[in-house]
C-alpha cells in the first residue's frame, strides 16, 4: 500500500498546470482527483462557448475554465481544462515567484522567456483601462503560459494555460 500526502508547500504552478490540476483533464479526470462533482457555469454571457467553475481541494480555492470539443455535429464530446487560476499564498512557480512577489521580480526571474506585460481591463468590452491592475503572461511552451495578475505591481494570482496568438 502506498500513501502519498498533498502539503501545501508544494503547490507548484508550470506551464502544465497548478498542483495536481493539469491542463487537458476532462472535467471527470477533476472530478475524480479533487473527489467531487463539479458545477458548471457557461462564459456565454462573455460571448464565450467555454465553462467555467470554482472548486476548493485541500483547502485551496482554484477556478478553472474548461474548453468544449465538439464533433462535426456539433454534440459535445469532452470538455479540457483549458486554464487554471489560483491565490494561494502556498502557491509559487519553480522558479520561486509566489503571491505577493513584484513585477520586476518576474521580469528578471524570466528574463529569457517571452513576456508580455498587458493592462488588465475595468471593463473588457467597453475597452476602459485599469489605473492600478495588469497582467504578466511568461510564454514557456508553444501556446502555454504562466500568467501572473498583478494589483499595484504585485502578484495577486497566478494562472496556467493556454493563449492563442501568440
Amino acid at each position: 500500500m502506498s500513501f502519498s500526502a498533498f502539503t501545501q508547500s508544494n503547490l507548484i504552478a508550470t506551464s502544465n498546470g497548478i498542483g495536481d490540476i493539469k491542463l487537458e483533464m476532462t472535467k471527470a479526470d477533476v472530478e475524480a482527483v479533487i473527489g467531487q462533482s463539479l458545477k458548471l457555469r457557461p462564459l456565454s454571457e462573455q460571448g464565450w462557448t467555454d465553462d467555467t467553475t470554482t472548486f476548493v481541494y485541500n483547502n485551496v480555492s482554484y477556478e478553472i475554465i474548461l474548453q468544449r470539443e465538439a464533433n462535426e455535429k456539433k454534440k459535445l464530446v469532452r470538455s479540457l481544462v483549458y486554464q487554471i487560476t489560483c491565490a494561494s499564498k502556498f502557491l509559487k512557480t519553480k522558479s520561486g515567484i509566489t503571491i505577493g512577489d513584484d513585477k520586476l521580480k518576474i521580469i528578471t526571474t524570466y528574463e529569457g522567456y517571452y513576456i508580455r506585460i498587458e493592462p488588465a481591463y475595468e471593463d473588457a468590452f467597453k475597452q476602459i483601462k485599469s489605473k492600478n491592475r495588469s497582467v504578466v503572461m511568461v510564454l514557456t511552451d508553444v501556446n502555454k503560459a504562466v500568467i501572473f495578475y498583478l494589483t499595484d505591481n504585485k502578484v495577486k494570482a497566478i494562472s496556467t494555460g493556454f493563449i492563442e496568438g501568440c
